[in-house]
């Protein structure tokens, strides 16, 4: 057996919990910069959202001077950017040791992830978002922009039309960007999509070109309605979609602790002419807060129609099923524990070229925050299923 790679991995570990033993000190991202707060105001363990980033981000990353906030809001004066550049910048790097079927393998991703960040509010009512990798992979994954309104009626309110790139991720507080592990859900990633890129390239954690309105309905209840171009032919590709895709949103939130959801997605994705394929996706989930622990799950159902010509697909339909449960801890000021249960099936589909489709994993993992807004990682993937590929990490996750 060749021990340098678990060798090397032992090293990383020994590494990590040296630099965990130095004393943490403030945090400083874009908005605190900017607001002059400590980054706990907007979320309970970065980069999850507590109720008032949320409330942030919705009023178009403006303060709503009607709010008692100022009041409860930690201050810092240990600024290291300008005020007035709405700049941030995330920088994620690993180190893994993994077995596929037994063989092992050391990577280092060192980054795994450079994403640059700039938003900010243009006037009182219109705000704008900008995110992606550019170093990297030369892209912007969101950009877009949000313009409050005030449309009331006894059965519902519009406050919101948000236009742009962007993906389901801010009515989704466990969406991809604002989750602790390093890999996405697997019901975000599952799509009928083979390697070579034949099949569906719908997935839920891609970004897509929309118009959503948002609002409320009577009884507290957050609605959200959209109209999408769609995935394309290709991963990747916007515009050459013919027919539109569109999603409902419902949110409902009871005691300012436990929230449930629903979304529905219906959409067409055109193969080759005269070649549609017509598919389904529905989520509920559940998400329960508590000042030092937070249970969330999400069930994912979904249908694709018109794939049979595929290689791989047996039938003249494929249904999906998914969910996951995550249980965050907050174990003490600077420590976070996490354990969630990934699992994905598909009917009538080749694992084998479908693989997303596929998936049953533990992931426990625990983090280190040095900084609030520097995190150190350590984490185990454990691979329930036939795939048998287990990976133990460290990395960091650090933004500015």
């Amino acid at each position: 057996m060749n021990r340098k790679p678990m060798l090397l991995f032992l090293i990383l570990i020994f590494l990590d919990v040296f630099i965990l033993s130095v004393r943490p000190s403030d945090a400083i991202p874009s908005f605190a910069r900017k607001y002059n707060y400590v980054c706990t105001v907007c979320h309970t363990m970065p980069p999850k959202l507590n109720k008032f980033g949320l409330t942030f981000m919705a009023n178009g990353y403006q303060l709503d001077v009607q709010t008692e906030a100022e009041d409860k809001l930690q201050k810092t004066e240990s600024l290291s950017l300008l005020k007035d550049v709405p700049l941030s910048l995330r920088i994620i790097a690993d180190a893994h040791y993994s077995f596929l079927k037994g063989q092992p393998r050391t990577d280092l991703h060192f980054p795994e992830g450079v994403i640059l960040y700039s938003a900010g509010s243009l006037t009182d009512r219109l705000s704008f978002w900008v995110s992606g990798e550019p170093f990297l992979d030369e892209s912007l994954d969101e950009i877009f922009i949000k313009f409050l309104v005030d449309y009331e009626s006894p059965y519902l309110t519009v406050k919101l039309i948000k236009a742009g790139q962007f993906g389901m991720r801010d009515y989704l507080n466990f969406a991809s960007g604002r989750n602790f592990t390093i890999d996405n859900y697997a019901i975000h990633q599952a799509r009928v999509m083979d390697a070579s890129g034949v099949g569906n390239s719908f997935s839920l954690g891609v970004p897509q070109r929309s118009i959503e309105l948002r609002g409320m309905l009577p009884r507290m209840t957050m609605w959200t309605l959209a109209v999408s171009n769609g995935p394309g032919k290709e991963p990747g590709k916007f515009d050459n979609n013919t027919e539109k895709d569109y999603y409902l949103r419902l949110h409902k939130l009871f005691l300012g602790q436990y929230a449930i959801g629903g979304l529905g997605y219906w959409g067409t994705n055109e193969l080759s002419p005269g070649k549609k394929n017509r598919f389904q996706r529905y989520i509920i989930d559940v998400d329960l807060d508590h000042e030092r622990f937070d249970l969330t799950a999400s069930i994912l159902f979904g249908q694709d129609k018109g794939l049979e010509s595929i290689p791989g697909i047996s039938s003249s339909s494929v249904n999906h099923f998914g969910y996951f449960i995550e249980a965050n801890y907050h174990l003490a000021r600077l420590w976070h524990g996490l354990a969630r249960y990934d699992f994905v099936d598909s009917d009538d589909v080749s694992e084998n070229r479908f693989s997303d489709l596929f998936a049953q994993t533990v992931t426990l993992q625990l983090n280190h925050f040095h900084r609030l807004n520097l995190r150190f990682i350590s984490e185990v993937v454990i691979d329930l299923s036939e795939k048998d590929a287990h990976i133990f990490r460290v990395g960091i996750d650090f933004s500015l």
